[in-house]
Parts: C-alpha cells; structure tokens; sequence
C-alpha cells in the first residue's frame, strides 16, 4: 500500500516501501519512477514557484523549497517542513467552506470572478451528501438532475446498499441543520467506464436541477468540484497535508477549484483538492453548469471524473439531463 504522507513512515517503513517499489519496476526503475517522482512533485513546484513570485506573507520560503527538495530526492521531510509546504498548498489551491449556500472567501478563489462565484453558489443548493440510512457517514456525493432524480456515481450506490436504505442529505454544512431526504430506488445504472447512476427521491429536494454543458473543454480551463469530502477515518489522524487543506473538518459541503488537466482514455482529468466522499461530485465550469462527474482521485495528483461528452454519447442518460 502506498503511505499517505512520506512524513507519517519511519525510516525503515519508507525504506521497505521504495524496496518494493524497486522489486516491481526492476532494480533500475528509469521512466516509471521518473514519471511517478513527477506526479509527486509536480503541484508542489508550481505551488513554491508561485509562492515565491507573489512573495505570499507568513509562509516560510526556505522551509517550503527543504520539503520539495526532499520529496525529489525520495527523502523523508522534516515534519515542520512538510507542515509549512502545507501551509503553501492550502494557500494556493485550498478548498472553500459553504456556508449558508454561499463560497466562503479564500486565497484559493482569488481568481474566481464575483459572477462566476453567484454561478457556483447557485448550483450548491443541489448537491446532497449520501449516507446509508443506519448512519451519518459519507458514502459519496449526488447531486440534483431532474424532478426528484440525483445523480451520482455507480460505485457508490453499491457502497450505500443497507437494509434500511440511503438518505441524500442536503444543505449538509458545518454546524449547520441540514434535510435529508430518502432515496427510493434506482433508474438507471451505467458501469465503468461511465460509472454514473441516477437515482430517485422520495420528494422534490431543496435545490434546483443542475444545468449541463455541451461545449469542449480546453486542458488549463477553470473548474469546481463541490461535494462532501471525507477525511480518512479520524480526521486527527490524517497527514499533516491533509489536514491543513481541509482544516481538520470532515463530510461538509465543499467547493474544491481546479484546472482541467487532460484526459485519459476519454476520462476528464482534473486537479482540484479531494478525498474519499466526492465520489458523485459534479464538476462545474465557471457558469455553473456540469462539465463532468468526479469519480477517483489521487491526492495531490491527478483525479479521474466523467465527462459530459461521454454522457452525452449514451442517449438513454443525456435525454433525462437540462443541456440548456
């Protein structure tokens, strides 16, 4: 298993991890590893590259530049260090709280335009957590497409498989009081590579059906993934990272920005900050509408979602969506 955080291993655990990496890429790993150390650092280095060029207040430079430098050579960096370069990262490419429907103000939006923020936080009133109806964890993400239909990934309506069934629970922000309403069954489930299912309500939600976009794409284009991030377990627990970014707080309604990064097989590639629960989140453009449904991730490192063009393609599912 891949560790989380290089910080969390000691140094016989890190040695042991990058053995079994050597025995699976060869005794010389060349291009693979090379691409995986890249992966690694790739959004650490713009992070400290713009650190450095808008000359950010309280953040400590040099222990930023020891933790990327660290990280390259494969090397454990100092705990503070990696803390700092934390720090940088929820600077540059945080994640916003949405309180009351609206984005709350961070670093991270600073280059959201007031109109395309109203766009977001019009949207945000239809997107619900998934809890199965025995408890209040987080499956997934599920969002509002149509008169009493949600939308949300397929492997996670088999996570949220109970005998007392599954609740979509919107307006579910921090120290908040949220509606949960119950899901009634399946529509239509669609396997990988789709991975998209829609389900149905028991009655009409809060918020109103998401609109969908039918343009291209462009790699470097600006995105929004908003959803129910899950912290892994004890939110304490989690890496030091991960805990700065997501302010050690677990479940809540998010809005994560983003760049389109490419895509892989078809796949829309993103980069925003998630975890575990945004399974289901819609992806937005800056006008709101649904670019793609997020469907994996790697933090810090590339996620996997849906397209709408692929959606688009299966008729039988693009004709019960708004591509207005």
């Amino acid at each position: 298993m891949i560790p989380r955080d290089p910080v969390d291993l000691t140094r016989e655990q890190r040695d042991g991890w990058l053995a079994r990496v050597r025995e699976t890429l060869g005794a010389d790993p060349g291009a693979a590893l090379r691409q995986r150390e890249t992966d690694l650092t790739r959004r650490a280095i713009v992070y400290i590259g713009q650190v450095l060029d808008d000359a950010l207040p309280h953040i400590d430079v040099d222990a930023v530049t020891r933790a990327i430098e660290a990280l390259r050579a494969f090397e454990r960096p100092a705990r503070a260090d990696l803390e700092e370069l934390g720090r940088a990262i929820h600077y540059m490419r945080g994640v916003a709280l949405v309180q009351d429907g609206r984005l709350q103000d961070t670093p991270a939006l600073r280059d959201w335009s007031a109109a395309a923020r109203r766009a977001i936080e019009r949207a945000v009133g239809g997107v619900a957590a998934l809890w199965r109806a025995d408890g209040k964890d987080t499956i997934g993400t599920g969002f509002v497409v149509g008169p009493r239909l949600l939308a949300t990934c397929d492997h996670v309506v088999e996570a949220l498989a109970s005998p007392g069934g599954a609740r979509a629970v919107f307006g579910y922000e921090h120290q908040r009081p949220a509606t949960a309403i119950k899901i009634e069954g399946v529509v239509q489930r669609f396997a990988r590579p789709l991975d998209i299912a829609i389900l149905r309500l028991s009655r009409d939600p809060p918020g109103a059906p998401l609109r969908w976009s039918a343009e291209a794409v462009a790699p470097g284009s600006p995105l929004m993934v908003t959803g129910h991030p899950t912290l892994p377990g004890d939110p304490n627990g989690a890496g030091p990272v991960t805990r700065i970014v997501f302010d050690g707080v677990s479940d809540v309604l998010r809005a994560a920005p983003g760049q389109l990064v490419g895509d892989r097989d078809g796949a829309l590639q993103h980069d925003a900050a998630t975890l575990g629960g945004n399974s289901g989140s819609p992806i937005l453009d800056p006008a709101g509408r649904v670019m793609g449904v997020h469907r994996s991730r790697t933090f810090r490192a590339v996620n996997l979602g849906t397209s709408a063009g692929q959606i688009r393609r299966t008729r039988t599912l693009a004709a019960m969506l708004d591509w207005s």
